[in-house]
């Protein structure tokens, strides 16, 4: 072969692999900038939604617990979007509530959402640590 066709030859291979060499790294780090963002939106979504069911939970479980959890959407609310540690705290609390409660309402219900709170608040700060490390 001639000198001029294996110049051609070794030429596309270089640029070939010089192409490479540059493209690689750059999805590299575009595809871990991605899933970081991704990751960042998923759980600020997931701490606004949390927050929003915190409030409606904080709002209706004093209701609810008077008539000793038998609201449906309630119960549903707890077993099914509530986080499985928040929701045996509530629980537990709920266990201690006697059930002619009237003279101890108002202090059972106050207690009961002053552990209910500080459970949400802890479940929320969580996701601010995690949202916080990616920032940084």
């Amino acid at each position: 072969m001639s000198e001029t066709l294996w110049a051609v030859i070794i030429g596309g291979i270089i640029a070939a692999i010089g192409g490479a060499v540059a493209t690689i790294p750059t999805l590299v780090i575009n595809e871990r900038r991605w899933k970081k963002e991704k990751k960042l939106e998923y759980l600020k979504t997931e701490r606004l939604r949390r927050k929003e069911q915190y409030k409606y939970l904080a709002s209706k479980l004093p209701e609810a617990i008077d008539k000793n959890l038998s609201d449906d959407e309630i119960v549903a609310e707890l077993f099914i979007d509530i986080p499985k540690k928040i929701r045996n705290k509530i629980l537990s609390c709920v266990e201690k509530i006697p059930k002619n409660r009237q003279e101890s309402k108002k202090v059972d219900t106050i207690d009961l959402i002053d552990q209910m709170t500080e459970s949400m608040e802890e479940s929320l700060d969580e996701i601010d640590k995690q949202i916080n490390k990616l920032l940084s």
